[in-house]
């Protein structure tokens, strides 16, 4: 069946048209041109940080002493801890500032010790001979919350052991005893302990490491045992 609409809303209809027609056209209309960021501005805002700058290789020799008294025995040893640290510093990052302490070794590491007797007074003289003499050389973190991965080559060793100031601690372990004799030394080339890497927060932060002695000293039949109190070696040069 055929439905005729009615005039007026023919033409109601098409004015609708019209106006839907204009909207188009309106919105099509090209939208204003926006200005481009010059390719040198954008390189820039988006320009990672390298991952690390390289400082430099640095090398830090030490020497750490201490002197142990027996009254029981009426002795005294002076012993000497010498080396070198090498190490490599990498700036990670500028801002914050950020660096990093990479193939942290110890080399050469040499401890010596030279034994007298005690006079009445208690003061070291002369020279005395040593029936035996135990001694041991100690290294880890100084700081009880600086616990460094540790690695080695024999003959030093890697264990748990006692820490003078911190309990027992993960530390790298050099030990020997000596025959008969005023004076030894317990002497390593090359690169014996290495260390993990170390970041630090800025240029003022650095690691520090600690060493200590452990002796027992022999004379006829009679013995007596040390520990020392451990002293401080810091990578601060770079």
């Amino acid at each position: 069946m055929d439905v005729t609409t009615p005039r007026s809303r023919r033409l109601r209809v098409a004015a609708l048209l019209a106006a839907a027609a204009s909207i188009v056209l309106v919105g099509s209309a090209a939208a204003p041109a926006v200005a481009a960021v010059p390719a040198a501005s954008r390189t820039t805002a988006n320009q990672a940080t390298p991952a690390a700058v390289k400082i430099g290789d640095f090398k830090v020799p030490y020497t750490r002493t201490w002197q142990v008294r027996s009254s029981k025995l009426h002795r005294c040893v002076s012993f000497t801890a010498t080396g070198t640290f090498t190490y490599t510093v990498s700036r990670l990052s500028a801002s914050p500032p950020l660096i990093e302490w990479t193939k942290q070794k110890i080399n050469a590491p040499s401890l010596a010790a030279t034994a007298q007797r005690t006079n009445g007074k208690g003061k070291c003289v002369g020279s005395v001979s040593l029936t035996k003499l135990a001694m041991a050389q100690h290294w880890t973190g100084f700081a009880c919350s600086f616990n460094p991965s540790i690695s080695f080559n024999l003959p030093w060793g890697v264990g748990v052991s006692a820490w003078p100031t911190c309990n027992h601690r993960n530390q790298a372990t050099r030990s020997h005893i000596y025959g008969s004799g005023s004076k030894h030394t317990m002497f390593d080339s090359g690169a014996r302990v290495g260390y993990g890497n170390v970041n630090a927060s800025s240029a003022t932060s650095f690691p520090c490491y600690g060493v200590y002695l452990s002796t027992t000293l022999f004379s006829g039949g009679n013995s007596d045992s040390f520990s020392t109190n451990v002293r401080k070696v810091c990578l601060t040069k770079f």
